[in-house]
């Protein structure tokens, strides 16, 4: 299912899909069948995988084919799914994006490399190289968070203009700020846990990529601010802010996400995999208390 072919293009709620593992840290791909249905139940609108909260780092090429495949094939065509083929050089990455293609992806999301800091020529460069590889829609992710790159505001325009590229997630220190900067052409999503969602949709932001945590809630507030009801929406965000601010602690977030999932049955464990550790004791009590006041379990 090629986005072209349902009519629509990619905005709303799409969170990041956290990779199951076992106990044992092997893959858990009938765990990931159930958190696609479980964020497909939720209303999200669309589904992202091998993404940074994915722990997408963490797994082989062949894992992330794996994933690939069996997401895809469990959203069945309910909706698009995004899927990263972020790698250390344009030939690596285009190989990766035409596999997740084939593998039935709607959208690709690249992030810069950086294991060698590219020269902006090299970024646009990089970018050209994986889009002319496949016949799918790439999102550009702009995360210097974890990249150490940033995408400059003049090379959005370059990069609009690339058959083929058509989305940003823009997920820098202010985003917002970078959203009304760049040029036109590109359909913009934000990032980093939704803090900034509010601010982020009022600077036409057309949807937001949040870790899989109360997804039902992001997708209340995108209806209220759709609906004209930016009141309701900033209420309704300002409420349920504590869940993303607990979760989003850039060392423990991805096994807090993982720990409420667990929590609620979807997960039949908690596992992140190394470097990550698991969470602690301590940590478990700070998302459960926050949790339980907002009565998300």
């Amino acid at each position: 299912m090629k986005l072209s072919t349902i009519g629509s293009v990619l905005r709303g709620v799409v969170p990041i899909v956290p990779t199951p593992f076992h106990a044992d840290g092997t893959l858990d791909l009938p765990g990931l069948r159930r958190v696609v249905d479980y964020l497909v139940g939720a209303g999200v609108h669309g589904l992202a995988v091998l993404g940074v909260a994915s722990e997408v780092y963490a797994l082989t090429d062949a894992e992330r084919l794996q994933v690939a495949e069996t997401a895809v094939a469990q959203a069945g065509g309910r909706l698009p799914v995004v899927a990263g083929c972020s790698h250390a050089s344009g030939q690596a990455a285009a190989t990766t994006a035409r596999e997740l293609a084939a593998a039935g992806a709607d959208v690709l999301m690249v992030m810069p490399p950086h294991f060698v800091k590219p020269s902006p020529p090299a970024l646009l460069e990089y970018y050209a190289l994986v889009a002319g590889a496949v016949d799918v829609p790439l999102m550009i992710q702009d995360n210097p968070g974890w990249t150490g790159v940033e995408i400059p505001v003049d090379l959005y325009g370059k990069l609009a203009r690339v058959d083929g590229i058509e989305y940003a997630k823009v997920e820098v220190p202010h985003p917002p700020t970078k959203m009304r900067a760049v040029p036109d052409g590109l359909t913009l999503l934000g990032g980093l846990a939704g803090n900034w969602l509010l601010e982020e949709l009022a600077a036409g932001s057309q949807g937001t990529m949040p870790a899989s945590l109360m997804p039902q809630i992001y997708v209340r507030v995108w209806d209220l601010w759709q609906a004209g009801d930016h009141a309701g929406a900033r209420a309704l965000f300002h409420r349920y802010h504590p869940a993303i601010r607990v979760s989003a602690q850039q060392s423990v977030g991805f096994a807090m996400v993982k720990h409420l999932l667990w929590r609620l049955g979807v997960l039949e464990s908690p596992t992140v995999r190394n470097p990550l550790a698991q969470l602690s004791a301590a940590d478990e009590a700070d998302l459960d208390a926050v949790v339980e006041e907002l009565d998300l379990v």
